[in-house]
């Protein structure tokens, strides 16, 4: 609320004409005289942020594609019998509400200078394969974000795609997060330019319309598979010479350049989550210049530990030690909250009526991890067990 406050308040002294935001707000809440956002005529005279901002319209257009097309193929079943619960399926469908609300503020911004949406084909076949790609789409976004926000000129404009880059942000923790990683592998996000995120992006375009902006064009393709310590990078190195070629990976604001040799560079240490990877012929600089190809990706993973947001399949899981069993048992029901006692019984409340009752073995005072599903609920319960005499 804050924010729209601050919007509302310095819009008009920084833009002429109607307000975007405030036009957007009522025709979202069904005010036909609002008009529809992709009709209006904008407010945006500079061309560097025209440009800017409509580079930025076309990867968020991408990320609420990605999740309308995919959601309406992927039901809750589809999500359960991956071993998801129904609230990861929820919490998507709200991502995409974001996304459209980010989609609709730009191209009410920028008005019939608005670039359109593009036909994309995203290669999700199943609820698992859907969450995969979420982390690399948001990761994706989030570095657009970061490369191209200090190139818009008006401070405005800077604040509004700093409130998308936020969502953006949280989001990709999200992700990685569902996706069993770490939601926070380094300090720093990732700084993309254009060129190399459209690039990461053109494998999921299958084509645009002839109105749509294109004056960032992608880069050679660039295959990496990660095999131990090591990434095998694939491109097209003919136009090289046979000169010394280098792998630059990209995390947070570091660049660190790894000489190739027969196609393969050692992967630097401590690397983690989504690291963004690419080809060049130089040791020290990463430009439009000196890249020979990609970039592309690998997604390192970071264990999270017994995370709780990814539920696990079957009615009942539990995780104990295997030396010397001694028996306890946890109750869950709907009729306490959790307690717990030397005998180590525990109850917790899932929204179904269900009753279900595990046996957790282990030998001496240990913490046990009880993961329930019922129907309606996943809940991770920790206990304590104390041996008998």
């Amino acid at each position: 609320m804050r924010l729209s406050y601050l919007l509302l308040v310095t819009y008009p002294a920084l833009l002429a004409g109607a307000n975007p935001l405030e036009t957007w707000q009522n025709w979202n809440a069904g005010d036909p005289n609002a008009g529809d956002p992709a009709a209006t005529g904008g407010n945006v005279t500079d061309q560097n942020d025209v440009n800017t901002l409509n580079y930025l319209l076309s990867v968020s257009n991408l990320q609420n594609a990605f999740y309308k097309q995919n959601l309406a193929n992927l039901d809750e079943n589809a999500f359960n019998s991956s071993g998801y619960g129904p609230e990861v399926r929820n919490n998507f469908a709200q991502i995409q509400q974001n996304k459209q609300a980010q989609v609709d503020l730009l191209a009410q911004t920028l008005g019939t200078q608005a670039t359109p949406y593009c036909n994309y084909d995203f290669h999700v076949t199943n609820a698992s394969n859907f969450t995969a790609t979420s982390q690399v789409i948001e990761n994706i976004g989030t570095s657009a974000f970061v490369g191209s926000i200090g190139d818009i000129s008006n401070s405005t404009l800077r604040t509004w795609a700093a409130s998308i880059l936020g969502s953006d942000a949280r989001t990709a923790s999200y992700t990685a997060s569902v996706n069993g990683n770490q939601p926070f592998d380094g300090p720093f996000d990732t700084p993309l330019s254009p060129q190399e995120v459209t690039t990461l992006t053109g494998p999921y375009i299958i084509s645009c319309p002839t109105n749509s902006t294109d004056i960032y064009k992608p880069g050679p393709n660039l295959t990496i598979a990660q095999s131990g310590n090591d990434a095998q990078f694939t491109f097209d190195n003919s136009s090289t010479n046979g000169q010394q070629l280098y792998a630059v990976f990209h995390q947070g604001l570091k660049q660190t350049f790894v000489p190739i040799t027969d196609g393969v560079a050692a992967i630097p240490a401590n690397s983690s989550g989504i690291v963004f990877a690419e080809v060049t012929n130089s040791s020290t600089v990463a430009d439009q210049n000196t890249i020979v190809a990609g970039p592309s990706f690998l997604n390192i993973p970071v264990s999270n530990g017994s995370n709780g947001t990814v539920p696990a399949t079957g009615p009942i899981t539990t995780i104990a030690s295997s030396a010397a069993p001694m028996t306890s048992t946890a109750s869950v029901s709907s009729s306490a909250a959790p307690s717990s006692s030397a005998a180590s019984s525990s109850s917790v409340a899932p929204s179904s009526s269900e009753q279900s009752t595990v046996v957790v073995t282990s030998s001496e005072q240990s913490t046990v991890v009880v993961t329930a599903t019922s129907q309606e609920s996943t809940v991770v319960v920790t206990a304590t067990a104390s041996a008998s005499a």
